[in-house]
């Protein structure tokens, strides 16, 4: 949120187009003692919203609460996330020993626990590790996790490109937000999820109907039910799946199905003035 520069926009004559990549939820999961500031952050929302000519939102479900918060003031469109097709260019065979990835915010909506009780399930592939690139809220716990259990590296926050690497090396990715949360369930698919298909990692996803959509149309991953024995099972399918042509096919594919061309054409058709 940025009211002063929405302000100053509207004050220059300035067209002003806003994005929308999550609701409001993400505050009191990842920060309780903020529930109070709730009115507050509802406010600031409405009036943005109010000020913009026209606001893009990566989901349907975003969609939805801008305009029901916009009460009908301002154009409100929406456009999936997508993915950089040049990823497919950092494409790389899968490392060995094999690996199953986690790349993100370490947040209360993210799954953390279950990713960590699936990798220490006696389901759980012998022989393959976990590795964890990124920061917050659940960083103690996947600290935790990799003392006690050898075949977890936690990496800490990387830069992207170091990232990238790690995720493009591992046999499958782990995109496993909870799925009865409300702001996982009108979010836009996670660019992690993009990000590795187009990598040409098969990805492991809650059952979030974005998520299942997406690994369908790209034919590239298993929706599994959130119990630590259905993620390690389908961890070992995937691992067991992931030779150098199957890698290949599904980046090519999903660089063609996932990028972020159309949302381009959205947003150019937002920030145009109409007529």
């Amino acid at each position: 949120m940025d009211l002063p520069t929405c302000l100053l926009a509207r004050l220059h004559g300035k067209r002003l187009v806003l994005e929308v990549n999550g609701g409001l939820g993400d505050v009191p999961i990842a920060h309780p003692r903020a529930r109070t500031l709730a009115p507050l952050l509802r406010l600031l929302a409405r009036t943005e919203f109010r000020l913009a000519h026209s606001v893009i939102c990566v989901s349907p479900g975003l969609q939805a609460w801008v305009r029901r918060t916009a009460r009908g003031h301002t154009d409100v469109r929406w456009a999936r996330n997508g993915a950089d097709p040049e990823l497919v260019r950092r494409r790389r065979s899968a490392a060995v020993p094999a690996y199953a990835c986690f790349v993100g915010v370490l947040a209360g909506w993210q799954g953390i626990e279950l990713l960590l009780a699936a990798s220490a399930s006696p389901h759980w592939p012998q022989g393959v590790g976990l590795q964890v690139v990124g920061d917050g809220q659940h960083a103690g716990l996947v600290r935790h996790a990799a003392r006690k259990l050898p075949h977890i590296r936690y990496h800490g926050r990387l830069p992207r490109d170091r990232a990238l690497e790690v995720l493009a090396a591992s046999s499958v990715s782990l995109c496993l937000p909870t799925s009865d949360l409300e702001r996982n369930q009108i979010n836009g698919i996670p660019f992690k999820l993009l990000d590795s298909l187009v990598l040409g990692v098969p990805a492991v996803v809650s059952p979030l109907r974005q998520q299942t959509n997406t690994v369908l149309l790209a034919q590239g991953g298993i929706t599994v039910e959130e119990t630590a024995r259905h993620v390690a099972l389908a961890v070992a399918d995937l691992v067991g799946q992931s030779r150098d042509s199957e890698r290949r096919a599904l980046s090519t594919r999903s660089a063609a199905l996932l990028s972020w061309e159309y949302a381009i054409d959205t947003a150019e058709a937002a920030v145009a003035p109409a007529g």
